[in-house]
């Protein structure tokens, strides 16, 4: 089963599973999501390839970037969604911790101003196991915010109770 995730999950960074470009770099959620990296780093060049090419074809893309954070929906909900109705408001995060967010992927000493190594790049964010999705929302907003040159996608790597022994074919 757990192939079969990683499989999925490559197809989607890799760009041959969904219609949409390949990822520039991945962000996987710390700490859950970390596993999840340490698979796709190990099956990369196993069962990544190249939009238009066959596995047997063995054109392998280079792996992405690949980045993590810690952004979990129960430290932000109390400020982005205090009456805990679905409804976020990333308005509602001072601009101290929106800084502070956009400077992790800035050079050092630079000032907010300057550009980040993920402006103009396609961010694939994953998150280990997706119940409601707000952990993914709220990590996607907040990056939206704090990075506004980079293009970001979400997905989990699985979602709980949904696994049918069957799983999507890129052969």
């Amino acid at each position: 089963i757990y192939v079969k995730y990683t499989d999925k999950l490559i197809g989607t960074i890799d760009g041959t599973l969904e219609n949409v470009p390949a990822s520039d770099a991945v962000l996987y959620l710390d700490k859950s999501a970390r596993p999840v990296a340490w698979m796709v780093d190990a099956f990369w060049e196993i069962l990544a390839r190249q939009t238009g090419t066959k596995f047997t074809d063995n054109k392998v893309p280079k792996k992405p970037d690949t980045f993590f954070l810690n952004i979990d929906r129960e430290q932000w909900l109390p400020t982005v969604d205090p009456a805990n109705k679905g409804i976020l408001n990333i308005d509602a995060v001072p601009e101290e911790a929106i800084a502070s967010l956009r400077a992790i992927y800035q050079p050092i000493s630079s000032p907010i101003e300057a550009p980040t190594i993920l402006d103009g790049k396609n961010v694939l964010i994953v998150d280990e196991v997706g119940v409601t999705g707000s952990t993914l929302k709220i990590a996607k907003a907040l990056l939206m915010r704090a990075l506004p040159e980079a293009n970001f996608r979400t997905t989990h790597w699985m979602l709980p109770g949904i696994y049918s022994g069957g799983g999507a074919s890129r052969n």
